[in-house]
């Protein structure tokens, strides 16, 4: 009887072992990473050059190049799908962007990557532009909601006058 008790505790103290050691592993993998969750993770890729796929590029400005991740762009947006993933995908690893300046990009992607953006009257009107070119429903939206509950008479002409310009 005893001997088996010695046996039950052998096995609970490998266990425990096992255990100890799948803990100590799992910690190490999260310092590593350093992602609780998969918002957390993608914030911490959003403009790093790990993992990263594609670069986007703007002419005039030779010192700008994000880094981006592919498969996130194309969660996001059917554009970025269809440009990466469509029938005819984009073999480049370099995209130039003409249309779109350098920091309005920067917030989209941060958008797109962490679901967070900080709206102001200077940025709306190219980032609202941004969302139409790919068809980015969410930023959109908050972009027309911004509009919406920051139209002053002031400003109403200049806004229609901007958004014109995308139609």
């Amino acid at each position: 009887m005893s001997l088996e008790k010695y046996f039950d505790t052998e096995s609970n103290i490998e266990a425990n072992c096992i255990q100890n050691d799948l803990e100590t592993l799992h910690l190490e993998d999260n310092q590593q990473n350093d992602c609780h969750s998969i918002l957390s993770c993608l914030s911490n890729i959003c403009l790093n050059e790990d993992l990263a796929d594609v670069y986007f590029s703007f002419p005039g400005e030779k010192s700008i190049r994000y880094p981006a991740h592919k498969m996130v762009l194309s969660m996001r947006s059917p554009v970025f799908k269809a440009m990466f993933y469509g029938a005819f995908p984009q073999q480049n690893r370099d995209v130039e962007i003409i249309d779109i300046k350098p920091s309005t990009f920067n917030l989209m992607l941060r958008y797109i990557y962490t679901d967070r953006l900080q709206l102001t009257g200077k940025i709306v009107i190219s980032l609202l532009y941004a969302a139409q070119k790919y068809q980015m429903q969410s930023l959109l939206t908050l972009c027309e909601t911004y509009l919406r509950n920051n139209l002053w008479i002031r400003s109403a002409c200049t806004i229609y006058s901007k958004t014109k310009l995308f139609h």
